[in-house]
């Protein structure tokens, strides 16, 4: 998921438990060139940028308080002929992180979260939470299970989510992945360089209110892959480049109004929802990111 929604908190839940590092803070911006409409003519850019910060608060030794802010912005033109738009949410996360016995430990998130336009300034109050058990296999593996639930501006999404992680003894290579949301595969080419593969999926809503639509929303789905090249700066500061395609890519445009009762991971069964838009298709995607990193336990 891209992050975003809780993309990001899924991310920590991964590092803080079973990784040797937790990504403290995430900086990122990406572009797509000139992409065209479902039909009809014109084009239009799309920048995309996400924001994460996770501030871990030990409260005892098996108990930490979770902090932290996330916010994402993109900015398009959402059907032909429209002038460009700048949709966004930005919100907090509060929650614990417990270890319990037997490797085991869970992971319990809120998230809320306003979500608008710049443009056309009609806002919402959207609300989140994380739930994820995790159960630790070794010093490089682990499984875990969950669901993200979050208020949409069409209803309710509901996301179950199935995870795994592994590193490589000698970090030769990593694979980490929470389905449907996010997963990624890389290696070390050299000290300080990796490459990999990655999928960042799912979406987000926005609310609108303009003479075109009146008060509407905004549905994003994109389904990103990519491959990148990631470079260590410093111990702690890490800087990727990433390229590649978005699959499924949409902007719909609904009635404030047109609900759907339930979004299980953006499958929309039965959806009666009337689509108002020529919305963008997929295309190209390039990205560049920022990741600060606080290392638990030398590497080996």
């Amino acid at each position: 998921m891209k992050h975003t929604l809780a993309g990001l908190a899924f991310f920590f839940f991964l590092s803080a438990q079973s990784q040797e590092y937790i990504d403290i803070l995430n900086l990122s911006y990406g572009y797509s060139p000139e992409t065209g409409y479902e039909s009809g003519e014109g084009t239009t850019r799309i920048n995309h940028a996400d924001l994460s910060l996770f501030i871990p608060i030990p409260l005892t030794e098996k108990t930490a308080l979770i902090t932290g802010a996330i916010g994402t912005l993109n900015r398009l033109k959402p059907y032909p002929g429209s002038e460009y738009i700048a949709l966004y949410n930005l919100g907090a996360t509060l929650g614990l992180n417990i270890e319990h016995a037997n490797y085991w430990s869970s992971l319990h998130l809120l998230i809320p979260k306003e979500a608008s336009s710049f443009q056309y300034g009609r806002s919402r109050f959207q609300l989140g939470t994380l739930q994820l058990l995790q159960k630790k296999l070794g010093d490089h593996r682990n499984f875990s299970f969950g669901f993200y639930m979050n208020t949409e501006e069409y209803g309710i999404m509901f996301v179950p989510i199935g995870g795994f992680y592994y590193r490589h003894p000698d970090d030769l290579w990593e694979v980490s992945a929470l389905l449907p949301s996010r997963g990624d595969i890389n290696i070390r080419l050299q000290p300080k360089l990796r490459a990999g593969l990655t999928f960042d999926g799912l979406g987000s809503s926005f609310p609108i209110e303009n003479e075109d639509y009146g008060k509407a929303y905004v549905q994003r789905i994109s389904n990103d892959l990519s491959l990148y090249l990631q470079y260590r700066l410093t111990p702690s500061l890490i800087f990727a480049v990433r390229s590649g395609y978005s699959i499924n890519r949409s902007y719909r445009i609904y009635a404030a109004d047109d609900k759907v009762k339930v979004s299980i991971a953006n499958i929309f069964i039965r959806d009666p929802r009337m689509i108002l838009n020529e919305s963008v298709k997929g295309g190209f995607i390039f990205n560049f990111r920022f990741t600060y990193r606080l290392h638990l336990a030398s590497r080996d």
